[in-house]
């Protein structure tokens, strides 16, 4: 089932069904290009982590994040993500920062590919098959992102379109698509 972005009700229900949220990929916690945004990210990751939900951000960076309260809020709930993988060292330091900065210990981080931008490469395949072997195992809410389509820097969604179909061959029905316009 795919659940649009436009309607709360039924990602806060896809929410509920799951066990864990997955962010895959991108810079999804910035408002350097709208508050809107990261407001509607952190309120999907905090509703998931006060529900008792995994959370878990995969091959993410961290953009620019204007303001203390904004700030703070972000280096809260990756305080409290279950797992924290970022793309690269920029989004490591700013969230070291963050929590220093807001006297909160800062969650431990792996370094990892965005598989979002490389899903041709042999380590992004092993990722994608242990990743969605992972997932599979467990109900779970898959995020769909063709935020980069409607901006022109890709031409399909990610995951990609196998990934998609695995996960519907397999009985993943919970889809969260997530698109900027």
């Amino acid at each position: 089932r795919l659940v649009r972005r436009s309607s709360p009700m039924a990602v806060i229900h896809a929410i509920n069904s799951a066990d864990r949220v997955i962010f895959g990929g991108g810079t999804l916690l910035q408002n350097a290009t709208s508050r809107r945004s990261l407001a509607y990210y952190l309120a999907i990751l905090r509703y998931a982590q006060l529900s008792g939900k995994r959370t878990e951000l995969w091959g993410n960076g961290i953009g620019k994040i204007k303001g203390e309260r904004s700030r703070r809020a972000v280096a809260k709930a990756l305080c409290a993500c279950n797992y924290v993988g970022l793309r690269d060292g920029v989004s490591m330091a700013r969230v070291r920062l963050m929590c220093r900065d807001h006297e909160l210990d800062a969650p431990e981080v792996v370094a990892e590919r965005d598989p979002a931008l490389d899903t041709t490469c042999e380590a992004y395949i092993r990722y994608r098959d242990k990743a969605l072997s992972h997932l599979l195992s467990t109900p779970a809410v898959l995020e769909v992102n063709t935020g980069a389509i409607s901006r022109g820097y890709r031409s399909t969604p990610y995951p990609e379109r196998d990934v998609l179909e695995i996960a519907k061959r397999a009985g993943l029905t919970d889809l969260i698509e997530i698109a900027s316009s």
